[in-house]
């Protein structure tokens, strides 16, 4: 995405209730070419990045509860043969 559309703005898109943590978080981290917007259809946890035409959602409630359950599995493993 970013070598087709170098020259574009790079929007990182979440709902609106989430806008300001985020804004807080990554004012000293976030510049040009990222622009943090809020849409308001989105659901917390939502974030999508846009360059250009191009558009990938990030479901961070959903990667978060995948990287919880594979963690829990990972223990569950380890006690079941230690």
């Amino acid at each position: 995405m970013v070598r087709e559309n170098s020259d574009q703005a790079i929007e990182i898109i979440v709902s609106p209730s989430e806008i300001e943590a985020l804004q807080s978080l990554l004012q000293d981290q976030i510049s040009d070419p990222f622009v943090l917007l809020a849409q308001p259809d989105l659901n917390e946890g939502q974030v999508y990045i846009r360059l250009g035409s191009h558009e990938r959602e990030i479901n961070l409630k959903e990667m978060v509860q995948r990287i919880r359950s594979s963690t829990h599995n990972i223990f569950e493993q380890e006690q079941a043969n230690g």
